[in-house]
């Protein structure tokens, strides 16, 4: 066994399996570490939940390499044998020896390995089954089994191509049930068919009803559950205890061909489904002879696709058809049934009369528009947790059963048609104003953009609706009228934006964004962030960059607002979370991924770079997540269907399984660029976040600086005050000095009268001369302690203008502070604005306290000036000759001070 098969082979086991403890029987051992790889354990003894067992043929229908401890666990066998011809299908005979040593066909066997697929190899076999030995009623025995074979069948302890064409109808019916839903399996046989719908699907309970007392009896034995149950009775009388509208969803297989009056039975299908509630009915096609009749003689008609469409639309709403071949089928021109391989293919309701096939499959929908007896009760999102708006409908809506059947992905009706016209008979009939007539509207504006284009009548009219049902609705009080305003806003601006009005959509789109969503659902965040996102592409598209960067910031913050809501808001219920909202929640997460590239994008380029982040932003907005699931999940339908149309070609298998092998390389590139693209969206997404941690730091930082400057403002401004005080004081010194000055300058006045006056009687009036020598020592005096009383004021002012200078320094300083912070945070211009103001008017406080030292300075110097002038007044005195004429006489008074 080669790695690669290795590989392969794990990666099947895994998926069949999942993590569980596994027994390794026959050749399996060599799997053992890649399934431990995969989180499965492989333990050597002890408990275990299934086995893996890979073998041969041979072996296996000698038991020889089937534990004995292997009963009661699922097996996945995997089986090898020399192709030979003339013998039944590897397949056959694999299922043969496992359903005889108790096993039966896993439900998941068609879901896992592909019917189209499942005979593509007659070398070798993948399978798996369950272990469930057949239980029978006292005296019964496994050849009971083999006499109801013409009317009851366990076709998942049936080997061969035209069990698994019968078992693949429940799987597929099993996909089209909706979480919660109530399930009548009509004509239920021996209950396999229930069994696979309990396996596969979520429903809440089962009940299947079959006219035979021994069908129902082996049902119960072998296939009741906690969820499953069986009881008697005919079709369609044992429909009558069942009540009206109190079933979700109704599986009819082979049934309408046996019954009488087909119509009646789909009648009272119908009274017992709830409005939306869904159909899923099979019947033979074409199995008519040369006669015209079914040559089974327990069909009682004939179907083909008109007569089953037709049946079916008189009570019901066609959504979906499949075509279904076991073996063979009515093919060509003359209609003559002929071999055909396996296919189960979907074919659109437009294409199914040209269509052939073996059986028809067809699912229909009841009107989610009819009365019902009985108050709506929500089982698909049932148990909600949050304190939002999310699945509330029945307080909301008028008929809240078309919330599943029209709008929700993926339960509503699947046929476009179908659905367009469900839409439109909402929109004709729904009460105005109401959350019915904003869902109607919703489903019917995506149809006419995506099939009809959003220019013409249909899409005119459809804006003229839309345009008053908003106007109205943005204030209603009900929480999803509110929640529609805001999908038709953003549906609203996508019709815009195609008709080349950007200013209208730009401005759709920012109602989108603006809209307060947290009290109606936080998922709503993923409209915002890509509404959010298609603004900012418009705008950079018309050249405003920045005006793009405002507008993903702004759906940067409303996506931000979304992811912190309450958990439960995502989740619904702890014990049993709601999948949608949590897909929602990381749909969310990825827009604001997004958001931040294009951001980043244009941030990271120049003005001269514009055509670099054209195309970059050109890759956010198509690779999203969703976006690049949804490839995947196509492709990989694309190489499914393409398996399942090429498998019948057993001698072309080698180059048919190299070429797939090729599309299988080429799916996992396509998967690991997925995976990377997700992992950056992850890493992206960390990143942001890191950033924005970051951003509040800074945040936070900077409204600590901003508190420290504003205290080291209030004590500069403290400073200045006492600066103010002590110029004032100053000033009233230094005009208390200029009033002694003046006072001097009166008596040196004074004394020059008085020294004229003693040359007049200096011959008599010595003893006065004496006393004026005196005053002249007074005056003497008083001119040093002006002086040295300048000089004292000259220094203090040389200490406030040191002063002035510190100050100067530090309003610099501050200045600098301030232009770096405006340059790292200029969206806190407002705060900032605040300093600046506050700085504006220090500074005119430091202007005025300049302006006042300025005039003290000038009155000092002017006190020096009159300090000189008095000093040169004083000397003339002492050289005058009245002061030499009493010097010659020797009456000259002695300097004072000792001098």
């Amino acid at each position: 066994m080669t790695a690669d098969y290795l590989d392969s082979l794990g990666e099947a086991v895994f998926n069949a399996l999942g993590v569980c403890r596994v027994g390794l029987a026959g050749d399996a051992a060599a799997l053992a570490g890649r399934l431990a790889a995969r989180g499965m354990a492989c333990p050597a003894a002890g408990p275990r939940d299934a086995w893996v067992i890979v073998t041969t043929l041979d072996e296996l229908v000698r038991g020889e390499v089937i534990p004995a401890d292997a009963g009661a666990h699922p097996a996945f066998v995997v089986c090898r044998d020399a192709a030979t011809d003339g013998v039944a299908p590897l397949r056959a005979r694999v299922e043969a020896a496992m359903i005889g040593r108790g096993y039966i066909k896993h439900p998941a066997t068609t879901e896992l390995f592909g019917y189209a697929r499942l005979d593509a190899s007659n070398t070798e076999c993948w399978a798996l089954f369950d272990y469930r030995p057949p239980v029978f009623a006292d005296g019964d025995t496994p050849d009971r089994l083999k006499r109801e074979r013409d009317l009851h069948s366990d076709m998942l302890r049936e080997a061969g191509v035209r069990s698994d064409a019968h078992v693949v109808r429940y799987q597929l019916a099993a996909t089209l049930i909706r979480p919660g839903d109530t399930v009548l399996d009509a004509a239920c046989g021996l209950g396999y068919g229930s069994h696979v719908l309990a396996s596969l699907s979520p429903a809440a309970r089962i009940t299947g009803i079959d006219l035979s007392d021994w069908a129902v009896d082996f049902a119960r034995r072998n296939y009741a559950s906690d969820r499953v149950d069986f009881r008697c009775g005919s079709l369609p009388e044992a429909l009558v205890d069942v009540a009206d509208a109190s079933v979700d969803f109704v599986v009819s297989l082979e049934t309408l061909e046996h019954v009488t009056d087909p119509q009646a039975l789909l009648a009272a299908f119908e009274r017992v489904l709830k409005p939306g509630g869904r159909i899923f009915v099979s019947v033979p096609n074409d199995w008519a002879d040369e006669t015209g009749e079914d040559p089974n003689p327990h069909h009682l008609h004939v179907y083909d696709w008109a007569r089953v469409r037709d049946e079916l639309a008189a009570h019901f709403v066609v959504e979906s058809a499949w075509s279904l071949t076991a073996s063979g089928c009515k093919t060509g021109a003359d209609r003559v049934w002929r071999p055909q391989p396996r296919k189960l293919d979907a074919v659109g309701l437009d294409a199914a009369a040209t269509t052939e096939g073996e059986w028809w499959l067809v699912c229909a929908s009841k009107s989610p528009l009819v009365d019902a007896p009985q108050p709506y009760d929500e089982t698909v999102h049932a148990g909600f947790e949050g304190k939002t708006h999310l699945v509330d409908f029945a307080e909301h809506y008028d008929r809240p059963w078309l919330v599943h059947a029209m709008v929700e992905l993926p339960w509503r009706i699947r046929d476009k048609p179908a659905l367009l016209l469900l839409a439109q008979d909402v929109v004709a009939g729904a009460r105005a104003g109401s959350a019915d007539l904003g869902a109607g509207l919703t489903v019917t504006g995506w149809r006419i953009l995506e099939d009809a284009g959003p220019a013409g009548a249909a899409a005119d009219d459809w804006l003229a609706r839309v345009g008053a049902y908003l106007d109205a609705g943005h204030a209603d009080a009900n929480p999803h009228v509110r929640r529609w305003c805001v999908s038709l806003d953003y549906l609203r601006a996508r019709f815009l934006e195609a008709r080349g009005d950007a200013a209208g959509a730009d401005a759709a789109y920012q109602a989108v964004v603006d809209a307060d969503v947290l009290h109606i659902t936080p998922t709503l965040g993923t409209k915002q962030a890509d509404a959010a996102l298609r603004a900012g592409v418009l705008a950079f598209r018309e050249g405003r960059a920045d005006q793009a960067v405002a507008r993903w910031q702004a759906g940067l913050d409303a996506a931000f607002r979304c992811l912190r809501a309450d958990a439960l808001e995502f989740v619904g219920n702890r014990n049993k979370p709601f999948i949608f909202a949590m897909n929602d929640l990381v749909e969310i997460a990825d827009g604001a991924t997004r958001l931040g590239n294009a951001i980043r994008a244009v941030a990271s380029h120049g003005p001269d770079e514009r055509m670099t982040v054209a195309r970059l932003l050109g890759g956010v907005t198509q690779r999203s997540l969703r976006s690049a699931l949804g490839e995947l999940q196509t492709r990989v339908g694309q190489l499914s269907a393409d398996l399942d149309r090429h498998g019948e070609a057993l001698a072309t298998a080698q180059s048919l399984a190299e070429e797939r092998g090729a599309q299988v390389e080429h799916l996992q590139a396509a998967l690991d660029d997925a995976q990377a693209l997700a992992r950056q969206r992850g890493g992206d997404q960390h990143e942001l976040i890191a950033r924005l941690d970051q951003t509040q730091a800074a945040l936070e930082e900077i409204q600590n600086l901003a508190r420290l400057r504003a205290d080291e403002i209030a004590d500069l401004t403290g400073r200045l005050d006492r600066t103010q005080a002590a110029l004032e004081e100053a000033q009233a010194l230094a005009a208390a000095r200029n009033t002694e000055t003046a006072a001097v300058a009166a008596r040196l006045d004074q004394t020059q009268a008085a020294l004229e006056d003693a040359q007049r009687l200096a011959a008599t009036r010595v003893d006065e001369t004496a006393a004026l020598s005196a005053r002249l020592d007074q005056t003497q005096a008083a001119l040093e302690e002006t002086q040295r009383l300048a000089v004292e004021r000259a220094a203090e002012a040389e200490k406030l203008q040191a002063a002035v200078e510190f100050l100067q320094g530090l309003v610099a300083e501050r200045d600098a502070t301030i232009g770096a912070l405006e340059a790292a945070i200029t969206e806190r211009d407002a705060s900032i604005g605040r300093l600046d103001v506050a700085a504006a008017e220090r500074d005119m406080r430091l202007t005025d306290q300049a302006a006042h030292i300025d005039a003290l300075t000038a009155a000092v110097a002017a006190a020096d000036e009159e300090t000189r002038v008095w000093q040169g007044r004083h000397a003339e005195v002492v050289n005058s000759r009245a002061w030499r004429a009493v010097s010659a006489l020797g009456l000259t008074p002695k300097p004072s001070g000792g001098r």
